[in-house]
């Protein structure tokens, strides 16, 4: 079935062709050097034509028309005809009825040719498309986005591999985004070979130029010892550089590789100082989750349990006292771990007060993720261990209650947790998210 668009000019043809038959019937004789047919037969083929149908279609909002007309005169390399697909392209009108044709379009203009450069926006969708991004049809905020099944690429090798190439070109040409991406496929081997330091070198100059997020991720990397020799003296260098934009988890970290000596020559004492102040920048940092602020309140409770001086450890307890109430409101681990601190403190006095906080504890855990459950299971432990000791003046011996809790801290670990790991993540930055 053709086209309206192509239609409209074929039917033009055979009226035209019809009207000079009949015109020859009736004079034999006369035979013009150029014929309806023969110049209307060339009209067709004339972009300027095409892209005067092809306008008139967009006009009228017909965009599946309008957009493969333009495609069509496109190919004579016929530049208003180019500038406009690429505009319609960008603005979803009608890419998605002429996808087979738009991706040819594109991946002519994403190569050089006789002296031209390669077309950044045709390189970047292209790179979008064959990585499996749907949204490039549709735009995200369109339903049709969420609701069409995948168009493109799937996870194939062979597309990541095409989708790798065209960030990587557009990457050289400049883009940002692009650069990120190439340094993050190569982090994770995705399209490419895993090359973790070809993945520092893209992403190192996203990071000097103020990007403190990039900054934390490489950082990350040396902290980690991710497919490269593990330098925390290196990953405080770049924490440090995200800090000086107030980035709260690289806070964290460099106020943790402060306390270990890793970063620094100053003394403990004005190291550990150091921390304390980063923490205390965590804790009133707008910018900090609920998470990183739970955090920074507990490592800042540890430090001054074992760092300060007698008469400052009682700012210990109102540290954790800080990060519990957050637990409260948003459960999360480092909540529970010093419930789990206050719990042990109580235990030492009053068992029934340490039930109480290992109890908080467990109902922040019982919410978790099924690997994180697992890990803080110890709550459950903690609660059967504080039934088994008892105290007279305080809490009997109690065996059902023991059981009941044993039970459950043995039920939570023997149960089968799959963790599918995220090949497009690493630390929470996703290798197509650019992060601002």
């Amino acid at each position: 079935m053709k086209a309206p668009f192509l239609f409209a000019l074929t039917s033009m043809a055979i009226a035209c062709t019809s009207a000079y038959a009949a015109q020859e019937t009736k004079n034999p004789k006369t035979t013009l050097p150029y014929s309806f047919e023969k110049v209307f037969s060339q009209a067709m083929d004339d972009p300027n034509v095409i892209f005067y149908q092809a306008d008139n279609a967009h006009r009228d909002e017909k965009y599946d028309d309008a957009l493969q007309g333009m495609l069509l005169a496109a190919k004579y390399n016929h530049t208003p005809a180019i500038e406009n697909a690429k505009f319609m392209i960008q603005n979803y009108q009608g890419a998605y009825a002429n996808r087979a044709e738009v991706v040819s379009f594109l991946r002519y203009h994403a190569e050089d040719h006789d002296g031209v450069n390669a077309d950044m926006f045709s390189r970047l969708y292209l790179a979008d498309f064959y990585r499996g991004d749907r949204c490039v049809w549709f735009g995200a905020e369109m339903t049709q986005c969420e609701e069409q099944s995948t168009i493109g690429a799937s996870d194939s090798a062979m597309e990541l591999r095409q989708s790798y190439y065209y960030y990587e070109g557009a990457a050289k040409q400049g883009d940002l985004r692009a650069r990120y991406t190439v340094g993050m496929m190569n982090l994770l081997g995705q399209g490419a070979p895993r090359n973790v330091a070809a993945a520092i070198y893209w992403l190192t100059p996203l990071a000097e130029a103020g990007n403190a997020k990039v900054a934390h991720l490489i950082g990350e990397i040396y902290n980690r010892g991710y497919w490269v020799a593990q330098n925390q003296k290196a990953a405080s260098q770049w924490f440090a550089l995200a800090t000086e934009s107030h980035h709260p988890t690289a806070t964290l970290r460099l106020a943790q590789n402060l306390v270990r000596g890793v970063f620094g020559n100053d003394p403990e004492s004005v190291r550990v100082e150091k921390a304390l102040l980063l923490y205390k920048d965590v804790q009133t940092n707008v910018l900090s989750t609920t998470t990183e602020q739970a955090e920074a309140f507990y490592r800042a409770g540890v430090l001054l349990e074992h760092h300060a001086a007698d008469h400052e450890r009682s700012q210990a307890g109102a540290m954790m006292r800080a990060a519990i109430e957050i637990g409260q409101r948003h459960g999360n681990e480092f909540s529970v771990k010093a419930l789990l601190w206050s719990g042990a403190k109580e235990e030492k006095t009053s068992l029934f007060a340490a039930i109480a906080q290992y109890e908080m504890a467990a109902l922040q855990v019982e919410k978790f993720e099924p690997e994180m459950k697992q890990r803080y299971a110890i709550v459950w432990q903690r609660i059967a261990n504080a039934y088994a000791k008892g105290q007279s003046n305080d809490l009997s011996k109690d065996e059902r209650l023991f059981s009941k809790n044993m039970n459950k801290y043995h039920r939570v670990l023997s149960k089968s947790v799959r963790v599918i790991p995220d090949l497009f993540s690493f630390a929470d930055y996703n290798a197509f998210v650019m992060p601002r």
